[in-house]
């Protein structure tokens, strides 16, 4: 048998750097076979390829729900983490220890094209609206009351009316 050097190979959904680490989330061990859609590993700092799964460089978001990872992103210090339903934002204190600092519920992605990052904070739409996490933790939904359900548009420049928001 051939007895690997760094450990276990992953295969991974998502992606990020913050502090000089690596983390990556919705995990398959291709050594052992095992899927772990709501595990996030990380690497030491500067090691950027090194995944240990040891108990001490990983992460668990609500193991056993029924949901997966779909998307990570890091912002001012933070790693937002997205699951088909939840959203949860990570503290990482300048040690690399990570907290759950925020849980949001209703405000998961369908899917890793749903997010962008933007200077303000990272932005994103589900079924329930468009969305901006900004820089003092709060949730802004771009859309209330300026687009209605069920409203239909005849031209999309319409919508330059509707909107306008300015964040500068």
């Amino acid at each position: 048998a051939i007895q690997q050097k760094y450990g276990d190979i992953y295969r991974f959904k998502s992606s990020t750097v913050l502090n000089d680490r690596v983390y990556i989330g919705n995990l398959y061990n291709t050594t052992t076979g095992k899927l772990s859609p709501d595990r996030i590993l990380k690497t030491e700092q500067g090691q950027y390829d090194i995944f240990p799964d040891d108990g001490f460089h990983h992460i668990d978001l609500a193991t056993g729900d029924g949901d997966s990872i779909v998307h990570m992103e890091t912002f001012n210090g933070k790693i937002f983490v997205w699951k088909h339903t939840v959203l949860y934002v990570i503290a990482v204190d300048n040690d690399g220890i990570e907290s759950v600092d925020a849980t949001h519920y209703h405000y998961g992605i369908a899917d890793k094209h749903d997010v962008v990052l933007t200077k303000h904070g990272p932005a994103w739409f589900n079924e329930g609206g468009m969305y901006l996490h900004d820089m003092e933790g709060k949730i802004h939904n771009l859309i209330t009351d300026r687009i209605s359900r069920g409203h239909y548009i005849p031209d999309y420049s319409i919508i330059n009316d509707w909107i306008n928001i300015n964040l500068d």
